[in-house]
């Protein structure tokens, strides 16, 4: 019986080492989308209207690549 109860428990350890894992990964990517949205933003302001991947792009990426929503316990935003 403890042998059963301690071979849950690891499984059960495994697995939210595996959900830590995972979470750090998507928190990650989110900050790195964040500063690259803000690098585009800002060079968005910055670049001539007549360049050949005008400022209207660069801001259009930057929004694209915003992560919406960082705090994944949040409700969903009503639309």
């Amino acid at each position: 019986m403890i042998e059963q109860a301690w071979d849950e428990y690891r499984g059960w350890a495994n697995r939210a080492r595996e959900l830590k894992r995972t979470s750090a990964r998507w928190l990650n990517l989110a900050f790195m989308c964040g500063i690259l949205a803000a690098v585009l933003g800002a060079a968005a302001t910055q670049v001539p209207l007549d360049f050949v991947c005008g400022a209207s792009f660069l801001a259009a990426v930057a929004a694209a690549v915003a992560p919406r929503r960082l705090d994944t316990r949040a409700r969903p935003l009503k639309r």
